[in-house]
């Protein structure tokens, strides 16, 4: 854990331009590095325990670096940098540490990373497209963010066309016919139902 808090605070000290989760995890995954196997994106569990150690180093380092002055993290999925302490966001952050932030508490608290089975992450998947089928309202930023991991996208498709193709270059690695896994693919189906609903709401490009 330490070696990659490490690596992360690293890679986002040297970045100009904000990051996306999927950009950083792909530079988790490769040299120098090499802290994310080549399958920690594959499978719904495998996705949840990856984002969940990645958000962990994240939130850890943004607590680290208000404490010494360094700089707010910036913590969304789409966007992850530091980014300068001026007068705004100091007082921003004066509030924010003086207030309880759920999403800190949850990334923070290791027990949900060990108690976290694929059966609660499909039921948070099933659950979710229950309510999308009947409110037919646009996806968040976060649910766009972990389809697009699942689908192997650093940015958002313009199209449909293009989405659809990528889609089928994925069926070729994640089939159960192509050494892939059941579990897999219904993760990858997910997340074309999502950036397909997301596309018809509007949202293209980064």
């Amino acid at each position: 854990m330490q070696r990659m808090k490490q690596a992360i605070s690293d890679i986002l000290l040297a970045q100009v331009e904000p990051m996306s989760e999927f950009e950083l995890i792909r530079i988790l995954q490769n040299e120098p590095y090499e802290l994310l196997s080549e399958r920690a994106l594959r499978g719904s569990l495998s996705l949840f325990q990856t984002h969940f150690l990645v958000f962990h180093c994240l939130y850890l380092l943004r607590d680290q670096w208000r404490e010494e002055g360094l700089c707010e993290l910036r913590i969304e999925p789409l966007a992850i940098a530091c980014e300068k302490q001026g007068a705004n966001n100091s007082a921003e952050t004066g509030r924010t540490l003086s207030n309880r932030d759920p999403l800190r508490d949850y990334y923070l608290d290791l027990t949900h990373l060990e108690s976290t089975t694929t059966a609660k992450v499909d039921a948070l998947l099933n659950g979710f497209w229950r309510e999308l089928d009947m409110s037919g309202q646009a996806v968040t930023a976060d649910e766009r963010s972990q389809a697009m991991m699942i689908m192997q996208l650093e940015t958002m498709p313009e199209t449909q066309s293009q989405l659809k193709r990528q889609f089928r270059q994925q069926v070729h690695v994640k089939h159960p016919d192509k050494g892939g896994s059941a579990e897999a693919m219904q993760s990858l189906q997910q997340a074309y139902q999502i950036l397909t609903q997301a596309l018809e709401h509007g949202i293209s490009g980064n």
